[in-house]
């Protein structure tokens, strides 16, 4: 990486923890408003102070039409009203609409269920995305990214879905950040469904004989994003001290096989964050993940604190989406 590392500044891990800290907090536009509306202004804040051009989208959505699978319609004070607000928080050097042959989107949803802090869900993401921000305004290829804070995932993929709709076709691929900074060298604290093991056998026993440990991060594509996957998986073994990405295909991509999966194991899902979204749109876009619940004890709990990530590994991911973005822009 040795272009992209003299025109990039370092990855500062303790700005990621200040920044997991300051949105650390239950929001969201269904029970915990306030701190809601001061994170986005937050990200707002620091998307313009690193040198970018920041828009909000807004969204109003019925409450009657939301997901509420983790997230109750009830809140202190009596019910909600007819109608919820929030907003993306869009960040680009114009401020414009992304030229659609060139732009790479990077997005993290800042929202929360109810009553989690999520630190880890979606806080390390938004951390991830604003350090990104930061390090990479002054790169060669700072005109070809566009950041995008997601509201509403929890609620589903709202947020991500009104961009895609209100931007249809100015996206050439979305990398998303989607819980990155938890991490255990504990054997056994990696966890995957049956269903895995039977998909990607060798990468089931491979991850098996390290001791099943959630060291690594997990990079989630279909065929179209499969070049972005590749740099990715590439830029991890640049990054200093070593960092294991691994590259999985969604298997519903996979043709015959897809339709089989559907039928018999309708449970295995990874489109469960904002690429979904994109890849509706038939968008090429992948998610990077460190697993969520299949490591984190306290996914969409209390205990989701900013305390519990690890803020070197998080810099770590910093680092390879930073070098990766260089190779897919043919700055590396």
């Amino acid at each position: 990486m040795e272009q992209s590392q003299q025109a990039v500044p370092p990855v500062e891990a303790g700005r990621l923890e200040r920044h997991v800290a300051m949105v650390s907090g239950p929001r969201n536009a269904l029970n915990a408003v306030r701190h809601h509306g001061v994170v986005a202004e937050y990200i707002a804040a620091q998307f313009a102070e690193a040198g970018w051009q920041v828009r909000r989208q807004g969204l109003e959505v019925a409450t009657a039409a939301v997901d509420v699978h983790h997230a109750a319609r009830e809140r202190a004070g009596g019910e909600l009203p007819e109608v919820i607000s929030g907003a993306n928080i869009i960040a680009s050097l114009t401020g414009e609409p992304a030229d659609p042959g060139r732009t790479i989107l990077i997005g993290a949803h800042y929202d929360t269920v109810r009553d989690s802090p999520g630190a880890d869900d979606n806080g390390s993401g938004i951390a991830a995305l604003l350090e990104l921000a930061r390090v990479l305004r002054g790169s060669p290829f700072a005109a070809d990214l566009m950041f995008a804070a997601f509201d509403m995932e929890e609620i589903g993929c709202l947020g991500a879905a009104e961009l895609v709709r209100a931007g249809q076709g100015q996206v050439r691929t979305a990398l998303v950040l989607e819980s990155v900074g938890f991490y255990s060298e504990t054997p056994g604290s990696q966890q995957m469904p049956v269903a895995f093991g039977l998909l990607w056998p060798a990468v089931s026993r491979s991850l098996r004989r390290a001791g099943s440990r959630g060291d690594w991060s997990l990079v989630v594509y279909r065929k179209a994003s499969r070049q972005a996957a590749a740099a990715l998986a590439d830029a991890a073994r640049s990054v200093a001290g070593g960092h294991h990405v691994l590259p999985v295909r969604d298997p519903l991509d996979i043709p015959v096989l897809g339709r089989v999966i559907r039928l018999l194991a309708p449970s295995l899902n990874v489109s469960r964050s904002d690429h979904r979204e994109f890849w509706r749109a038939g968008t090429p876009a992948l998610a990077i993940t460190d697993t969520a619940n299949f490591r984190n004890p306290n996914y969409h709990r209390e205990g989701d604190l900013p305390e519990t990530l690890n803020y070197d590994y998080l810099a770590q991911v910093c680092e390879c989406v930073a070098d990766a973005l260089a190779r897919m822009t043919g700055h590396q």
